[in-house]
Order: C-alpha cells, then structure tokens, then sequence
C-alpha cells in the first residue's frame, strides 16, 4: 500500500515538472516578460539579464577598453550589442584585426565576409557617439571603407526592426516600421553618419548640445530624416518643441562659416605685431560686405576711440565717425569706393578725444555684383539736403542685396544677405546700431560687417511693401518720397526725391535704373535716409 502511495506521488511529481516545463517551453517569453514587468521581479530580472549579457560579452571581447563601451550601454542597447556579435567574423576582427577589408584581389565568400564586418562595425557605432569614436580611432581607413562590389544581402527586415528597437517614441517607431526598404536604408545612413541622432531622439534633449558644429550637424541629420517622411517631421517637432531644426539645418552653416573666419582673423592677428600704422586689414571680412573693412592693432591706450576719415572721391567730401575700440573686435571701415584705392587715415583718441596716435591705409576694392542697379542724380543742391546717405533695401532674383549710396550717386555700402536667407522684406537699424534682417519667416542680427549675430523667429505679420514711402527728415524741414518700381520706358527705376519743405523747392532727385522689366524679379522694397555708420559721424 505504502508503495503505491509513493508511486502515484512520484507520478504526479513528474506530471507537474513536464507540464512545467512544457509551460515554460512554450509560454516561457510570456513568463519573462511579465515577470521582467514587475514592480519588485523586473529590477532582479533586468539585473540577471544584464550580468548575463555582459559575461557573454566579456566572454567574447578581448579588449578592455572596447568591453567597457559596451557594458556602459543601456540593456537595450546591451542585448543588441549581443545580437551584433554573434557574428564571429566579426569578433575576430574585433579582437585581432587582421582582415583588410577592402582589399582588390578577394573572391565572393571574401567579400560577403567583409561586407558583414563593416556592416557589424557600423552597426555598433550607431549604439553611442563614444563607441564609434572608438571605433573610428582604432580603425580609421578599414570602418567604412567600400569594398568597390555592393553585396545585395536580404537585411531590410533586420535594420528595420534593429531601427525601431533604437527608437523609444512609439509613434515614431510605428512609422519608421511602415518606411519602405530605401527608406530604411537612408535612416539607417543618417544614423551610421550621426549617432548623436539616436542620443537625441533618447534623450530627448538638445540643450546638452553647446558646440554649435555638433548641432548643425544634428540638425541636419534631424531635418534629413523628416523629410524622409512628414509625419515624421511632426513627430520630431514634438520631440523638440523649442528647436527648430529646420532653420538650425538650413541657416546654421552661415553662423558656422563666420565662427571659423573670425577665429582664423584672430590667429592671424595674435601671431602678428601689428600697429595702427601697420595694421592687420581684411575687406570683405565674412563675405557679405565688399565695401567694408575689418582693421585690427594693437593699443597702449585704455578703452580707445578711434576716428575713421574716408578720404573723398568722385566728387563727394571726406566721410568721417569715430567708433569705441576693442582689439579683439577691431574696428570697421565702411563708406569705402568701389574700384579704388581707398585712403583711410585712423586716428586713435583718448578719454578727451584729442588724437594720440595716428596711421593711414590703403585699401584695394574691386567691381560690385552686376545685380546691382544704376544710379544717376538728376539734382543736388548743397547745403540743403538732409545730412547721410541713402539707403535701398533691394531685393533681385531671389536674394537680398540692400546698399547705401551718397549723394553723388555712389554705392558706399552693399549687404548682399545670399540665398539662404531669401529676398527681404525689410532692413532696420536696431538701437545699438546693428542690422535687423527680415525676410518672410525669421529676423537675422548681423552688425556693419555682416557678421551674423543671431536670429529671431518672426512674431509680427508679414505685410506686403509699400510702393511709395514718405519719410521727414525733422533735422532740415524736407520730405523724402521713395517710389520703389515706376515702370515706365524704356527701362523701370526706382526714385528717391527730397523736397524741402520750407523752400518747396526739390533738393534731391536720383533714379536707381533696373535690369529687369519686371517688379518680381528686381525691386527696392523700401529706402530711406540714414547716417552709414550709426552714431557720430559726417
């Protein structure tokens, strides 16, 4: 009796452990997953699997350094570290190096081999920015390199779902799972070229980014991938509500282009010895003001002036300002000629302005743009026309290029603003004397020089320009009526015209002659009568 009581335990004990482990067999990742759930049950078992995961690793990785990178990662990223390196080739690359990949003289199997490495090594740096420098310093002509014969390998499946996996936002995982196989392919690209995306995208942060070349770069990376599909780009401009990174990516290279001059400029003039009579002096300086000049030397005096006196020609007086000094700025020349020799006397003042030290320079101009439109003065009476020159904010063939010119007729000053920023739709003079550059959607800060200094999303409405302006100039009692496009034979022009309003008599009358017939495609939005350089100045 006693014996088949054991019996029939012994029995039952076997049919609950095979009934067990067929419940494990077959339901065991539902048993993981609700366990790894689990308030109290998850922690231990994402602790388990980690431990797991990186005694496989170490088990396979013999470099230290390179096992550290791994095991930093997050267990996400750790089980697809673990799936990636299930490739043996690829660890023994890992581990010793010695497959050139690359090579001219390989067969098929070769190049299968080698396409899977490269691909491996791609595929880790995308897991964090610290791994693929990494990688990129330990094998810096073999990481990306192609091997001159694209293998076709059936892998969109995999990058697809190893893409989504990177991705946290669900939203945006369910839409990068619908892209297409090219389409994978490109964000898969973007991703390899930029992993401060995925970083990003984890994160959800973009104030983490100071260096301004890193979030162009990421910026680029982030409006590349939207434009792989719009939805996408909403989901983005989710992600980041307070960064644009469609303006960052489209206008960021001019504030990089001018960083890398400026720091050049600077070199330049920290090696030199340059004095006010021998002076460092670059035209042009960011590339947006050819009759402007940035002039660097070195000072004794303490929180200098100095006075800058533009030697006149072509009928016009000398054109003097006195601007605050500061070497690691310098000081700008403007109201220079074009096609000339221009004389500049500069003449550094102390606390009471009287000059303690002098010097002169020449500066070579050459041609202006042939956008530029002709002037010719009908009438100036001296003496009794407001004091400045003339500013034309001029839009042609979709770009901005507003300029200044004097009473003669000369243009002193040209902001040719280019292509990234549009044609305007207005130029203002800030408080501090700087540039307010406006086109249809943003506002750009640049000072005299051109150097770009910020930007402003636009809050105010677009309006359309006025034809016709009418301005006072309070100082002589005159009116001046700028009429931007007067289209009449045999070429349209723009007029400026200055009346006085006490005489009644006209005092000033230019005509600025277009190339163009139509409004459209070359236009003064707007003009007016200001001093060149804010400030003092005559």
């Amino acid at each position: 009796m006693r014996a088949k009581k054991e019996r029939t335990l012994v029995m039952a004990l076997g049919g609950i452990l095979l009934a067990s482990g067929l419940l494990i067999y077959f339901k065991g990742d539902k048993i993981y997953e609700s366990l790894r759930g689990g308030k109290y049950t998850g922690t231990i078992t994402k602790t388990f699997a980690r431990r797991e995961l990186e005694n496989r690793i170490d088990r396979k990785i013999e470099s230290k350094s390179l096992g550290r990178l791994i095991e930093s990662l997050s267990l996400e990223k750790l089980d697809l570290a673990d799936e990636i390196l299930q490739d043996k080739d690829l660890v023994n690359f890992l581990n010793e190096g010695h497959l050139e990949i690359g090579g001219k003289k390989i067969n098929y199997e070769e190049a299968v081999a080698q396409e899977k490495i490269k691909k491996g090594l791609q595929d880790l740096g995308v897991l964090s920015p610290e791994l693929k420098g990494y990688l990129d310093k330990k094998y810096p002509t073999k990481t990306y390199v192609s091997i001159g014969k694209k293998i076709q390998i059936p892998e969109a499946i995999k990058t697809r779902d190893r893409l989504s996996r990177l991705i946290p936002e669900e939203n945006l995982k369910n839409l990068i799972l619908g892209l297409n196989d090219g389409k994978i392919e490109a964000l898969n690209n973007i991703f390899i070229k930029n992993p401060e995306v995925v970083k990003a995208l984890e994160t959800k942060k973009i104030e983490d980014y100071t260096n301004i070349e890193k979030l162009y770069e990421l910026s680029k990376s982030l409006y590349e991938i939207g434009q792989l599909e719009p939805r996408i780009a909403l989901i983005l401009n989710n992600i980041f509500p307070n960064f644009d990174f469609r303006k960052a990516a489209l206008y960021g290279n001019l504030y990089l282009s001018d960083n890398t001059l400026e720091k050049n400029y600077m070199e330049e003039f920290q090696r030199g010895d340059y004095t006010i009579k021998h002076p460092l002096v670059k035209l042009n300086p960011y590339g947006r003001t050819p009759l402007t000049a940035l002039v660097k030397f070195k000072t004794k005096e303490k929180n200098p002036k100095v006075k800058v006196t533009v030697l006149g020609e072509r009928g016009m007086e000398n054109y003097s300002y006195i601007s605050e000094y500061r070497d690691i700025e310098g000081v700008p020349i403007v109201g220079l000629y074009n096609r000339s020799k221009n004389k500049v006397i500069l003449e550094v003042l102390n606390s009471k302005n009287i000059p303690i030290e002098r010097g002169e320079v020449s500066i070579d101009t050459g041609y202006l743009s042939d956008l530029l439109p002709s002037i010719y003065v009908e009438k100036r009476v001296l003496g009794f026309t407001q004091p400045g020159m003339n500013l034309a904010v001029y839009n042609v063939k979709n770009e901005g290029m507003p300029f200044i010119f004097d009473s003669q007729g000369n243009i002193r000053y040209v902001l040719n603003t280019g292509n990234p920023i549009r044609t305007l739709t207005s130029l203002e003079r800030s408080e501090n004397g700087n540039w307010v550059v406006s086109n249809d959607e943003d506002n750009f800060i640049m000072d005299i020089t051109g150097k770009i200094l910020g930007r402003m999303g636009r809050t105010e409405p677009v309006e359309k320009p006025k034809n016709k302006e009418i301005q006072y100039l309070v100082r002589n009692n005159n009116v001046l009526t700028v009429v931007g496009f007067i289209d009449i034979p045999p070429h349209p022009y723009c007029l400026f015209s200055e009346l006085g309003l006490d005489s009644k008599r006209p005092l000033f009358r230019a005509k600025i002659f277009y190339d163009y017939y139509k409004k459209e495609d070359n236009n003064i939005v707007k003009g007016e009568r200001l001093p060149l350089y804010p400030g003092n100045n005559k």
